[in-house]
């Protein structure tokens, strides 16, 4: 059994494609004792990428947990994809991040989206070092490695110095001289007049101790970031590193108060079910356990529960806070689930655009297309966004991705996991809209409609990047069967997916007004099919507008380029920020209609004679200056009442 730590630290590891990010918790799992020696991307030998298709491909597909302990500190790290496609799955990941290291590659320097990830962890407020790794490769010498995160952020500190870099016998020194004080206190004084004056009035009164505490408490803060030099790959730096996790960024160290843990990732056990990965923010959990589970109406009841120490993940009796659990339950938890009474940490929950490209899949044996349909089903478990939904007259499979590295992985994951050889469509633009005013409505039993049920629903628009929310006030928690309310506010998120339009509609309020229904004859049916009709009702009287979506992107471009990009840019309809020049270079961003990115991408060699590199992610939504053209509707039609109301009376739902 591993030691226990009496602290908890949760770890993000997070970089560009190819930085190093699973070669350094590769080494820091060897240095700690917890593997005999370090696995390979390229052979598909590593601790994290244990699912097939990430072996085959050499890259992080779904996060992954691993710990190993650091003194009096257990470290869990969270191992997240590097690819943009990907980007769910990371700030999913962030949200129950105590602390992260941002791997930069010295070869390479900051890369479009080790920009992105900075970003993301600042404006998170998440605290975080930075590893400068592959110190040792050749052209890691030609490149000044202390100026190396500049284009990041000027609150970069450098706690190593580099000797013999881009050798094989480069290593480093944890810098303690006069040039590191004067460094740190350029760095702290910044914001602090309290420390400034006291070092002007008397320098030697200021001890190095009291500067490196005063290091911690802004690295935890997230707003400083302690920067470290050395090789994934040798091992060359890492010890200076991990002294630096264990000593500028804050663990949990008390369990106290009523437990409270977030849901942030699932997947199939080896029975065939399906484990929770929960992030304890308070108090503790224990197997038997029943708790409440703010996403659903009623409890869940633990099962089964594993909690990581030191490399393994044996079977325990409770989770304490700062634990990452896997638990099994009844009835199972689903991502983005809290579960528990307490409080969890105040940290502003990650925001993140969901897919933007809608593709059909159909199986090359359309006999099968209730088994593809089940696979799909069970991967949306572990990855919400994906939205398996029916597509047109025909029913058709679709799910929404980010691209195209996502969906050959979605058909990678169908051929090994499921046997099942499928065929995806082009993939199309998804528009969305939302609701420019507020809406009610209300059914009752009686009615002109044949359900056992009443139901009434008010719609309001909600901000911007926020999603649908459902609200059932409490006073109608006892009101209805358990069954009733999922059934309610299931139909009311599927709804929802076909608008005015017949687009998805979102950054909206649902909430439920009225209830009832007869305890002789009432069934879940008659929620599921009178939720439509008054939702519809609704959003009729609440309006909607259409927004197209939105790429944020990030363009390297030689500087002979950038009068032509601009223009085509321009002409796309980009919204551009001021260029950025370095080294007979330009970084162009800003945002660019999703719809135009093709476009871009096809012109892109010849505006730039090959030498431009494109890297975008969703950039959110804007509204249409035209009408948004209304697509066909898939299923019954609840704003056609009376076609409706006949269609579910044959039976049709």
């Amino acid at each position: 059994m591993p030691a226990m730590a009496s602290r908890r630290l949760n770890l993000g590891i997070v970089a560009h494609v190819d930085a190093g990010k699973t070669s350094l918790t590769e080494r820091l799992l060897v240095d700690a004792g917890v593997i005999k020696s370090a696995g390979s991307v390229d052979e598909g030998s590593t601790q994290t990428d244990t699912d097939s298709i990430e072996r085959q491909r050499g890259i992080t597909i779904s996060s992954a947990v691993v710990s190993f302990i650091a003194g009096d500190t257990q470290v869990n790290i969270v191992d997240t994809p590097g690819h943009a496609e990907f980007v769910a799955e990371v700030e999913r990941a962030m949200h129950v991040l105590d602390g992260a290291v941002l791997v930069v590659s010295a070869t390479h320097g900051v890369q479009p989206r080790t920009r992105i990830l900075h970003r993301t962890l600042a404006r998170l407020r998440i605290p975080t070092l930075i590893f400068v790794n592959k110190i040792d490769v050749a052209s890691a010498g030609e490149r000044d490695l202390t100026a190396i995160t500049a284009p990041l952020t000027d609150r970069a500190i450098a706690m190593t110095s580099v000797r013999e870099a881009g050798t094989r016998s480069a290593s480093v020194l944890r810098r303690t001289d006069t040039a590191y004080r004067r460094d740190l206190l350029d760095l702290l004084t910044r914001d602090d007049d309290a420390l400034l004056a006291s070092y002007m009035d008397a320098p030697d009164s200021v001890g190095m101790q009291s500067l490196v505490e005063r290091l911690g408490s802004q690295t935890a803060a997230g707003v400083d970031f302690p920067v470290f030099h050395g090789s994934a790959i040798t091992g060359v730096g890492v010890p200076e590193l991990v002294n630096g996790i264990r000593t500028l960024l804050p663990a949990v160290d008390d369990s106290s108060g009523d437990p409270f843990g977030y849901v942030f990732k699932t997947a199939k056990d080896e029975r065939g079910g399906r484990a929770a990965y929960v992030r304890m923010y308070s108090g503790a959990l224990h197997a038997r356990d029943r708790l409440p589970v703010a996403h659903a109406v009623g409890s869940v009841k633990v099962t089964e529960l594993r909690v990581f120490r030191g490399g393994t993940v044996p079977i325990e009796s409770g989770a304490s806070a700062g634990d990452i659990a896997v638990v099994h339950t009844a009835p199972e938890l689903r991502i983005g689930d809290t579960i528990g009474a307490g409080t969890p940490f105040a940290r502003r929950a990650p925001e993140f655009a969901p897919p933007t490209l809608q593709t059909v899949v159909r199986p090359k044996d359309r006999s099968r297309r209730g088994e593809l349909s089940a696979a799909l089903q069970d991967l949306a478990a572990a990855d919400p966004l994906i939205d398996v939904h029916l597509h047109g007259d025909d029913d058709e499979l679709a799910v929404q991705v980010y691209g195209e590295i996502q969906r050959q992985v979605i058909q990678a994951r169908l051929a090994d996991e499921y046997g099942l050889d499928v065929e995806f469509s082009p993939p199309q633009i998804q528009y969305i809209e939302k609701p420019i005013g507020r809406g009610a409505a209300m059914e009752v039993i009686g009615g002109d409609h044949p359900c056992l049920a009443t139901i009434g629903l008010r719609v309001r628009p909600r901000p911007t990047d926020s999603g649908v929310l459902y609200e059932a006030p409490i006073e109608f928690a006892g009101a209805l069967p358990r069954a009733f309310h999922r059934a309610i506010e299931e139909t009311v998120h599927k709804t929802l997916r076909q608008g005015l339009c017949n687009w998805p509609v979102t950054d909206c309020a649902v909430t439920m007004t009225a209830c009832g229904y007869d305890s002789a004859g009432t069934t879940a049916r008659d929620f599921r099919a009178l939720v439509p009709l008054a939702l519809m009702t609704a959003l009729k009287e609440a309006g909607t507008t259409g927004f197209e979506p939105l790429s944020e992107f990030e363009l390297d471009l030689p500087a002979a380029a950038l009068s032509t990009t601009l223009a085509a840019l321009l002409a796309a309809g980009a919204r551009l920020n001021d260029p950025t020049y370095h080294a007979d270079a330009y970084l162009l961003t800003g945002l660019i209609p999703t719809v135009a990115v093709h476009g871009i991408e096809l012109r892109l060699p010849s505006l730039t004679s090959g030498e431009g590199v494109l890297t975008t992610r969703p950039g959110g939504y804007r509204r249409l200056k035209s009408r948004l053209q209304e697509r066909r509707r898939r299923g019954l039609d609840p704003r056609n009442r009376r076609t409706y109301i006949a269609d579910i009376a044959r039976g049709l739902l």
